[in-house]
């Protein structure tokens, strides 16, 4: 019997300290998430939206004269729709980038986003529907209106609130596949403003509910 009770008493011994072992191996992996500053800053600072769009514009040959090339006689207001990419994300300083831990919250204070860089194609632009290479003979003549285009189709984008949430969103569900998996609750602010946490299965939601929410619509219909 003695002989059972030390070898019972060692398995739990053992098993005591294998357990406490991964439980201070797995805090330390936790609290070294937020105390490696640098590499948390890196990954939200990489977290950028890409986004290949287009954008019409109603344009007056009084307000851009710098387009007048673009307008025939007649016309006073033309539609020009503009293929283009953009890319939005934020500038990661030192004095605009906080993370305050409390417990197991995480408010993450973040800067708020910006249209970072943007290029237009300008062999796809339309004029009033029609291929701009209909109204022009040669490439020389349309460079001459390439930077009004790219000024007018510039303010529009910076202020491209669906653009500037989705950048919002993406950074957010970084941030929350770094921390959220190692139980840390999070709070999000751009610009001090707090930003809702969007549902992503399999960190604040489970899939299996998830998926269940997507097909009950269906089933519904």
């Amino acid at each position: 019997m003695k002989k059972l009770f030390y070898i019972v008493l060692i398995v739990l011994v053992l098993g005591a300290t294998f357990l406490a072992g991964m439980f201070y191996g797995a805090n330390k992996v936790r609290n070294g998430l937020l105390a490696n500053y640098p590499l948390f800053k890196k990954i939200i600072s990489y977290s950028k939206t890409e986004v290949d769009s287009l954008i019409t514009l109603s344009v007056s040959k009084k307000e851009h004269p710098g387009l007048a090339l673009l307008f025939d006689d007649k016309d006073e207001q033309i539609m020009l729709t503009v293929p283009y990419h953009a890319t939005y994300g934020m500038d990661l300083e030192a004095k605009n980038f906080k993370t305050d831990k409390k417990g197991d919250l995480v408010e993450l204070m973040l800067p708020g986003v910006y249209l970072m860089n943007y290029s237009v194609a300008f062999d796809k632009i339309l004029v009033n529907g029609k291929p701009t290479w209909k109204i022009f003979s040669d490439a020389a003549t349309f460079d001459a209106v390439k930077p009004h285009i790219n000024e007018i189709v510039r303010m529009p984008l910076e202020k491209n609130k669906a653009h500037l949430n989705e950048a919002k969103k993406n950074i957010a569900i970084t941030a929350m596949w770094y921390l959220m998996p190692y139980r840390y609750n999070l709070r999000i602010f751009f610009n001090s403003q707090e930003f809702n946490l969007p549902v992503v299965p399999g960190i604040n939601k489970s899939v299996e509910e998830y998926l269940k929410e997507q097909i009950a619509p269906k089933t519904n219909s």
